[in-house]
């Protein structure tokens, strides 16, 4: 029933988590959509966004341009107004420096009277020069031959020389004179030449001024051209470019006008898709709270599965140490056993020496034939104690094989006659599950399945030899509802109940109780057996009502070996009792109705 229950609940969450997956994968898709509509419109509110600020930064940067147009038609008026000021400027300079030109010019006609003037004194006084030159030279001549002359008139012509030194000294002088006077007339003649060079140089100065003013005019005068036919052209232009841009301006307003009624729209629209996001987002937090409950819910499950199964699990290790002892138990009295043997061994030797002894007594004896009879009761009496030890031998044998595997297989058998009442939709893997583990047989098992009830309880009747009673149902109280409402812990708890409150009471039959069965067939071979194999029993039959109470009852209606065999001559082995004093029950466990489920575990 554990593990019914267990697969319900497990089926039960299974289902719901499952249509709990699929509702949030529903919703899921919806918000999906919804998102991607809310992208979609978004994407579009940015490309509107998007087209809106271009158009109004090509309005800022035209409404720029015609700024910076109208900007630089100022600057080029005001450029033309000030080239107009600086040609008439120029214009005056022209005049002044004409004036100056003709007053240089008749300054230079001056210089040029004075220079010739000069030429002519110079060439007077290159004349003059010349002159004295000659002078000078024949001066030179006639001292050297005054000279000549002293020197050939040394002796008496003291006097003269004195003349003709001081005649020398006069010459002398008026030479030093002359060459004075020619430095400077030559030096005069420099300056003049210097002034003259310059008055040159100023005069051709002026005339490349003159020139470049007169280029610099007429530039002037074609720059100022240009610029009046440019400026008037890019005046038109800018005129025509600014109806464009006005005509544009227009355009662009209607289209925001557009624009923003469109985006009016859309911010509407995802207002109202922010709300169904919003909704939407509710529902699926309610979803994950109940999800998360049931994931609570099912971890409760696990884990009171888990104390079930570790509960299970001593039970059964209890019930192995148990057996463990009562094989030790059973090896101990099959060692006695074979030391009763042995002693009757010895005993049957004995017996056969005294038998020996008795036959010669009988060859020497009257009555051969009572001796004989008597002689076959002693040996009868001396072959029971073999009989007894082969009993032995074969209930240590079963004992050792067949004790676990007679246990496990009487629960699992009792599980599957139980799981009968599972729901339909579970009952065939559980059945087949129990199936394998009772190694019965493919066919049977397919039979059970695709039978009816009727087929069922007929073919489960002959099988076990005996009418089936399942368990009783849980019964449900009217304010309690069936399904995933009741956790796992109350499921077990009504399980308990039911099964401590059951209306079939297992079935315990004791050792004495076998004896009243076994004692039409087998009052004479229990005469001759010791007290030590009824003692056993009778041990054995108390050890076996100490049991771990965790295990489920036996169903009455399932003997493991029917009672007609143990009639008059069935075998006496204590092996072959019914499993019924091997399996433990579950006391009565009153439960107020106050007490919750954990209370009740807890005391578990």
């Amino acid at each position: 029933m554990l593990q019914e229950n267990n697969h319900r609940l497990s089926d039960a969450i299974a289902a719901a988590t499952a249509r709990e997956n699929k509702g949030h994968e529903e919703m899921d898709s919806e918000i999906k959509q919804l998102k991607e509509e809310q992208d979609v419109l978004k994407t579009l509110l940015k490309e509107k966004d998007l087209f809106i600020q271009v158009q109004s930064d090509q309005f800022l940067s035209s409404n720029e341009k015609l700024t910076d147009k109208v900007n630089e038609n100022e600057l080029l008026r005001q450029a033309t107004t000030n080239l107009k000021d600086r040609i008439l400027i120029l214009e005056m300079v022209i005049s002044h420096l004409k004036g100056e030109i003709e007053k240089m010019m008749e300054t230079s006609q001056e210089k040029e009277m004075e220079y010739q003037a000069l030429q002519q004194a110079n060439l007077k006084f290159s004349v003059v020069l010349l002159e004295q030159e000659y002078e000078c030279q024949s001066m030179k001549e006639q001292a050297l031959a005054f000279e000549q002359l002293l020197l050939e008139k040394e002796d008496g012509k003291a006097g003269d020389l004195s003349q003709l030194l001081k005649a020398l000294e006069s010459m002398q002088e008026k030479t030093i004179l002359f060459q004075q006077e020619r430095d400077q007339i030559t030096l005069s003649l420099k300056h003049q030449q210097m002034a003259k060079r310059t008055l040159e140089q100023e005069v051709q100065h002026l005339r490349d001024k003159e020139l470049h003013l007169k280029q610099e005019v007429q530039s002037l005068r074609s720059h100022l051209l240009e610029s009046e036919d440019s400026y008037s052209w890019e005046i038109g232009a800018a005129e025509k470019r600014e109806r464009n841009l006005r005509e544009k301006v227009t355009l662009l307003e209607e289209k925001l006008l557009s624009s923003s009624n469109a985006s009016h729209q859309a911010s509407v629209q995802v207002e109202s898709l922010q709300k169904q996001v919003r909704f939407l987002s509710q529902e699926r937090d309610e979803n994950a709270l109940q999800l998360s409950l049931y994931q609570e819910q099912g971890k409760q499950y696990s884990m009171s599965l888990t104390n079930l199964q570790k509960v299970l699990e001593r039970s059964q290790q209890e019930e192995k140490s148990m057996y463990s002892a009562e094989l030790q138990k059973e090896r101990q009295h099959t060692t006695e056993w074979k030391e009763k043997a042995e002693n009757l061994d010895r005993e049957a030797l004995l017996l056969q020496e005294r038998l020996e002894k008795a036959n010669r007594v009988l060859d020497s004896a009257t009555r051969p034939t009572q001796q004989l009879h008597q002689k076959e009761k002693q040996i009868e009496q001396s072959e029971l104690p073999g009989e007894i030890l082969d009993d032995a031998q074969k209930e240590w044998m079963n004992s050792e094989n067949g004790t676990e595997g007679k246990v496990d297989k009487a629960l699992m058998r009792n599980l599957f006659i139980g799981h009968f009442q599972t729901p339909k939709n579970q009952c065939p893997k559980v059945l087949r599950l129990m199936g394998s583990i009772l190694v019965i047989q493919k066919e049977a098992m397919e039979q059970l399945l695709s039978g009816d009830d009727g087929g069922v309880t007929k073919w489960m009747t002959g099988w076990l030899a005996g009418g089936s009673q399942c368990v009783p149902n849980t019964p449900v109280t009217p304010n309690e509802q069936p399904g995933l409402k009741s956790s796992f812990s109350e499921l077990f708890v009504q399980f308990l109940e039911t099964e401590s409150h059951s209306s079939i009471p297992s079935p315990k039959l004791s050792a004495r109780a076998m004896k009243c069965l076994d004692s039409r067939g087998r009052r004479k071979e229990r005469a001759n057996v010791p007290r030590s194999v009824t003692d056993a029993a009778e041990f054995r039959a108390g050890k076996r009502e100490a049991v771990n109470q965790f295990l489920a009852p036996r169903s009455a209606a399932v003997p493991l070996i029917s009672l007609d065999e143990l009639g008059t001559g069935g075998p006496g082995n204590l092996l072959l009792n019914p499993i019924s004093d091997f399996m433990p029950t579950f006391t009565p466990l009153p439960v107020s109705p106050d007490n919750s489920a954990r209370v009740v575990l807890k005391d578990l």
